[in-house]
């Protein structure tokens, strides 16, 4: 293909620039989430740079054997027609007090402080101190549970309706978490339940309900370590 219609190509895929982009956060992800699984990728410095954030604090040394295995991660991200189509220039791997940087044009790795990066402490706590975003089609799964028990005194068998969330879920994709978090939920009961001094005969899943999710906003979770009860705060 000549010069000329390389061009004329490019011009055809630029203006779909934004669904390369995304394709590219993705994949981001996808590649990275074997070695580090909490990371979360997103575009930065107006689109031009793709920042992969692993929540994990990894010492310099460590960082700077990365390369050798990052670079069959992003091969794709440094060729001249990725670069053309999705308009980013650099990929950064996050960690706690650094970014390993990469210039996708020159295939150049550097090592950058976190108080360098314009706003990149900030963006670190916001995606790797438990801020859950729920998405708008998620649903609270309520459980009603029929609960039987005995006293240790009593030779009679009482049966208790209770109930307790499911957890929150798409409705498309409840149905391959239920019996785990069922499950969860019975083991939850009867271990508080005996400490009670009560006998479980048995606990039975009676029915399952659903009420919305909150809205898009975010719920902040402080560690559990400076919690000594109570619920989360919603900031």
């Amino acid at each position: 293909m000549n010069r000329l219609s390389t061009v004329m190509l490019l011009l055809a895929i630029l203006p779909q620039q934004c669904n390369f982009k995304g394709d590219a956060v993705r994949q981001a992800e996808t590649q990275i989430r074997p070695y580090f699984p909490k990371t979360q990728a997103t575009l930065t410095g107006g689109g031009r740079t793709l920042r992969a954030i692993t929540c994990v604090d990894l010492g310099p040394k460590a960082i700077e054997s990365l390369p050798s295995t990052l670079d069959d991660k992003v091969k794709d991200l440094k060729s001249p027609l990725t670069r053309a189509m999705t308009g980013i220039h650099a990929f950064e791997l996050g960690f706690e007090d650094s970014l390993l940087r990469l210039d996708l044009k020159t295939g150049k790795y550097s090592v950058v402080p976190a108080p360098a990066a314009p706003g990149y402490a900030a963006q670190y706590k916001t995606s790797c101190t438990g801020i859950l975003h729920v998405p708008a089609e998620a649903q609270i799964f309520v459980g009603r549970f029929k609960v039987s028990v005995q006293a240790a005194n009593n030779s009679q068998i009482q049966v208790i309706e209770t109930y307790d969330t499911l957890g929150i879920y798409r409705p498309q994709e409840f149905d391959s978490a239920r019996d785990a978090e069922v499950e969860a939920r019975r083991q939850v009961m009867g271990v508080e339940l005996r400490k009670r001094g009560l006998n479980v005969v048995g606990i039975e899943l009676a029915g399952i309900g659903r009420i919305p999710a909150p809205d898009a906003q975010a719920w902040t979770f402080a560690p559990a370590s400076e919690l000594e009860s109570g619920p989360p705060v919603h900031e």
